[in-house]
């Protein structure tokens, strides 16, 4: 009874795997919004998991952000990426590179205060980002400039 006991934990202790691989979230990573506010976000995650976060506004204005491996809180099936104070984005990754499925990253960003003991949501924003391209930018870009110059 000891050995099929044995066995058994044997067999199911080599059959399992974990369910969700963080080093899916590492690469680059980029999402955009069309419409009367056009941004454009992109994410960098390095293998050590710090990296970057940069939002292009309408204005041409470039916010960067740097976080590192202590700014992530890994969980089962999801990460949370505090990138300021009042900023978070709750972030799961979709896909497998090994197996040559396309990858995103999904989400929501939350935008918060916090007032004594009480935090206070003031807004959130899905989120999904693709793999980025260094052609993705610039044709992002160039939308942007020829839709200024046709309200012109």
């Amino acid at each position: 009874m000891k050995r099929i006991l044995y066995f058994l934990l044997l067999f199911i202790s080599f059959s399992a795997t974990a369910a969700w691989d963080k080093s899916v979230l590492v690469g680059e990573w980029e999402r955009y919004k069309y419409g009367y506010n056009h941004t454009y976000q992109y994410l960098k995650i390095n293998d050590d998991f710090s990296g970057v976060y940069n939002e292009i506004t309408p204005k041409s204005e470039t916010y960067t952000i740097k976080f590192s491996k202590t700014n992530i809180t890994f969980h089962e099936g999801y990460v949370v990426l505090t990138l300021e104070k009042n900023l978070k984005l709750l972030l799961s990754a979709w896909g497998s590179r090994e197996t040559g499925y396309t990858t995103r990253l999904l989400g929501q960003s939350f935008i918060y205060t916090v007032e004594g003991d009480e935090i206070k949501l003031i807004n959130t924003i899905p989120l999904s980002f693709n793999s980025a391209t260094n052609e993705s930018i610039l044709s992002f870009k160039k939308k942007i400039e020829d839709e200024k110059a046709k309200s012109r």
